[in-house]
């Protein structure tokens, strides 16, 4: 039998303040728990897109993200995030 770490986010951190920039994705990384991971910020799901060795997030704008990671039994960790306009 296999035991896992808890999952939890790597990056970003909870209650991180990231400068917003549209053409700049956000490489989101998680570890622990049991992949694959999905992926939602604000309750919508979010695209896989290649990061570098993640999935990049590309925000709507600037403001506050609730970012929530979920693993393939269903556990899931959260983190907070402020984007502000450069």
């Amino acid at each position: 039998m296999t035991i896992h770490a808890r999952l939890h986010i790597l990056f970003p951190p909870n209650d991180v303040e990231l400068a917003f920039d549209r053409a700049s994705p956000i490489d989101l990384h998680a570890a622990g728990g049991t992949p694959p991971y999905a992926w939602t910020a604000d309750g919508l799901p979010i695209t896989a897109e290649a990061g570098q060795g993640g999935t990049a997030w590309t925000a709507r704008g600037p403001g506050f993200a609730h970012l929530t990671v979920t693993d393939s039994p269903g556990n899931s960790a959260s983190a907070d995030v402020r984007l502000t306009a450069e």
